[in-house]
């Protein structure tokens, strides 16, 4: 929520900027993280670059990618997330995200934001249940669905991952529920907000 607050400030004095976050433990390497996050920001410049290719022209835009590093040390980007971000139907990982798009857009940073607010409506075993099966097969998420339809639950979802609701990917092969799971925790909450 910082770096999108700083990044829309900056884009309001027409500066597109893009970054890469790393959330670590304390005892994670210093420089290793860093070296990350050099990574995540070379992936969200790309994703900018890919956006102008597909325009035919320059245009502003920011972008934003992020990796919670925990456990092992993988040596490059996409090492970690082939170690822990990759499930049976898919990627786990849907960044980099479009921090200037309305949550309108699959892959807005404001889409993100309101997927993991939603997710800490849910009770903490399924979340935690949301995050297993997520790595698991299909059979495994449907009957995870399914058990949330019986007890009047739904997985929450922001207007533009509609299409993702039904079964927890889209045709890309990629879910952007994993992301939700994992930022819930790392945002302010409406309740936690003091004025």
């Amino acid at each position: 929520e910082f770096a999108d607050f700083l990044m829309r400030r900056l884009m309001e004095k027409n500066i597109a900027s893009c970054g890469g976050i790393t959330i670590m433990n304390t005892s994670y390497p210093f420089f290793r993280a860093y070296e990350m996050a050099e990574e995540l920001c070379s992936a969200a410049k790309s994703e900018m670059r890919a956006l102008e290719r597909a325009a035919g022209r320059e245009m502003d835009s920011c972008w934003l990618d992020f990796a919670i590093l925990h456990g092992d040390r993988a040596s490059t980007l996409a090492q970690f997330r082939a170690q822990e971000y990759t499930g049976v139907c898919g990627d786990l990982h849907f960044g980099p995200y479009r921090v200037d798009a309305d949550a309108g857009e699959m892959d807005s940073l404001a889409a993100l934001l309101a997927g993991a607010r939603g997710m800490r409506k849910l009770p903490n075993n399924k979340v935690k249940e949301l995050r297993r099966v997520l790595i698991y097969s299909a059979h495994e998420q449907r009957q995870f669905l399914a058990q949330l339809g019986y007890l009047g639950m739904r997985i929450p979802s922001p207007e533009a991952w509609r299409d993702y609701e039904k079964d927890l990917w889209g045709k890309d092969k990629r879910t952007p529920y994993m992301d939700a799971v994992e930022l819930m925790d790392y945002i302010i909450g409406d309740e936690e907000v003091c004025i």
